[in-house]
């Protein structure tokens, strides 16, 4: 731009000179030059001269007169053409800015690659994906970098990234990557090549989306259907299997009949029949997981099962794993087979043992919940609405990935051969299934592992099934006034009626905006912010720093049904008050008291 604005002034500076000289030229062609040179007693001759040179010098006036108008009006176009210049500059410059800008703080990942996979270049997001800082990122190959030579699937990723590098149109391609720390993540990447005015390919440039959560999910929906074919295989053997087993029983039975006592017919005929009953008890297992078994529900408190079965529990499980309950303390009513319930407990309190080498822990927990839209979207298989919860939580050796994707098929098992039949867990699956529930495993190799089942509660008016009239766990803790802001109206409606059954008084919004109209109204009354972290218009933390304006110092307790959400444990919200969703009411109730007595916050 200094070049063409220069380029711009000289021009302009030469035209005024042309004009100039054109003024000047004339009237030294017009005027007599002995008239100028006289001398001062030759005064006759200056009076002679003077006429005809200043209407020389008029005449050439007239004809400049045009030129000078011309030459103005160009002047005058060449300081726009300027100025226009100068505006288009500074343009393209917050153009280039505006774009870096985009580029850098865009939500996504962004990479230009050489063909032989050199990076030449990653916007910051790219960075903090990655947990690479740019210098250690530019220049290096993208293999063994941020995508592993080999995927955990065992493919080599050299092979199908060349394909990628060698690609002349767009292409896009979803691959396992990995970040500095060695984490394994799912990216999908849109690859154009860039060309040169000769069309040939010079580099690649690729834009990236994290879609971790998106494959995760596709996973356990592909988990949910294989466990549905399988039970419906699985049905359909048992029922052959029944059609064979009957014959058997009956012809070793009446070998039994025909044989004396003593004799090896007898015996043979005794063993027989014991290995079919053997036969039989897998085949109902099967049925089980297959939810053909026929059950018989009934309405019952699933404390009361499980306070009830306590005994024949500690009698089977070896004495150096302790059982540790507890239950909620007001009654959790589901419409179910007791026998099935039982079924599920001594199931998983097995499996809970073999995982554990020694002593050891295990820990069985109840409460009531809601099962929200956001908690169901992130877990397929489970269904809106309230539940009580069974958790079942041991400090055995955990799983790893791999064998979680499998437990719940039937005969899959990691024991060693003859140390079981691989349905144990199988059969608490298709349990849960035929009550209508959801069940959820997590676990850490190392550090054991929690079933959670959600059984429907069975509503009825002959049993209270409201948790609102359990008294506070936390003594001392007076009544607070609470702001509830939640943009889910079920999860809204129950923490309400939980607060208010405990004394408190409680102002509900279902957005941020109506929360701070609210706050304004009410001040410095508020005691405590009861918020959900992922809302329309602001999360929590930004609805917090809002309120802190004109209600400092005001604790907050924090909800979110995405356990790995960004905002928990990307560090914003590390030193709050937290708790998951779902959550138990004695959980909230808990939670939500140490914050009032000056828990962590």
């Amino acid at each position: 731009m200094e070049q063409i604005g220069f380029a711009m002034a000289v021009s302009l500076k030469k035209q005024w000179l042309a004009g100039a000289l054109a003024l000047v030229v004339p009237v030294v062609a017009l005027s007599p030059l002995p008239g100028w040179c006289a001398d001062t007693a030759g005064m006759q001759g200056w009076h002679e001269i003077v006429p005809w040179g200043l209407g020389g010098a008029a005449l050439a006036l007239a004809c400049l007169i045009p030129l000078l108008l011309r030459l103005r009006r160009r002047t005058t176009e060449l300081r726009r053409e300027l100025e226009a210049n100068r505006r288009l500059g500074k343009e393209l410059r917050t153009g280039r800015e505006q774009y870096r800008e985009l580029v850098e703080q865009a939500n996504i990942i962004i990479l230009r690659l050489q063909l032989d996979g050199t990076i030449l270049f990653c916007n910051e997001y790219a960075q903090s994906f990655f947990g690479y800082p740019r210098d250690e990122l530019i220049g290096r190959n993208l293999i063994g970098t941020i995508v592993p030579e080999i995927d955990s699937d065992g493919n080599d990723m050299r092979a199908r990234i060349r394909v990628v590098l060698t690609t002349r149109e767009h292409y896009y391609n979803e691959n396992e990557n990995i970040r500095k720390n060695g984490e394994r993540v799912w990216v999908g990447w849109s690859n154009k090549p860039l060309c040169t005015a000769q069309g040939e390919v010079r580099e690649l440039l690729c834009v990236g989306q994290d879609i971790t959560e998106r494959r995760r999910l596709e996973q356990l929906v592909m988990q949910q259907q294989k466990l549905e074919g399988i039970g419906l295989l699985a049905g359909g053997i048992a029922h052959d299997f029944n059609n064979m087993l009957t014959p058997i029983y009956g012809y070793a039975e009446m070998i039994a009949m025909r044989s004396e006592p003593d004799d090896t017919s007898t015996h043979y005929a005794s063993l027989i029949l014991e290995a079919a009953d053997k036969s039989k008890d897998l085949i109902r297992q099967l049925l089980t997981f297959s939810r053909k078994q026929a059950l018989s529900f009934q309405r019952h408190d699933l404390n009361e099962i499980i306070t009830n079965f306590m005994n024949i529990l500690r009698r089977t499980i070896r004495e150096s794993i302790e059982i540790r309950t507890m239950l909620s303390e007001a009654p959790c009513p589901v419409r179910a087979d007791w026998i099935q319930i039982e079924q599920v407990l001594i199931n998983l309190a097995v499996n809970a043992q073999d995982a554990t080498n020694g002593t050891g822990l295990i820990t069985i927990e109840t409460g009531s919940l809601i099962l929200d839209d956001e908690y169901c979207q992130l877990h397929p298989g489970a269904s809106p609405g309230e539940y009580a919860m069974l958790a079942f939580s041991d400090c055995g050796s955990g799983m790893d990935d791999e064998t979680l994707s499998h437990i719940f098929e039937p005969f899959y098992t990691t024991k060693p051969s003859g140390s079981g039949t691989g349905l144990g867990l199988s059969t608490v699956y298709g349990i849960v299934k035929q009550h209508n529930g959801y069940i959820d495993v997590q676990s850490t190799v190392g550090h054991g592992s929690v079933f959670r089942i959600y059984l429907p509660l069975h509503t009825s008016e002959a049993v209270p099934t409201s948790c609102t009239a359990a008294p506070c766990p936390v003594a001392g803790i007076h009544a607070a006034t609470v702001l509830l802001v939640e943009d889910n109206r079920m999860v809204m409606e129950l923490v309400k009626e939980l607060l208010e059954g405990h004394g408190h008084v409680v102002y509900a919004a279902d957005t941020p905006e109506a929360a701070i109209a609210i706050a304004r109204d009410k001040g410095r009354s508020i005691n405590l912010l009861v918020s959900d972290v992922v809302m329309p218009q602001m999360n929590g933390p930004e609805l917090r720093e809002c309120l802190a304006e004109f209600i400092p110092g005001l604790k907050v307790l924090y909800m979110s049904g995405y356990a790995n959400n960004v905002i928990v444990h990307g560090g914003a919200l590390e030193e709050i008050s937290f708790i998951a969703k779902p959550f138990t009411t004695e959980a909230f109730m808990k939670r939500m008291s140490q914050v009032l007595a000056g828990g962590r916050q």
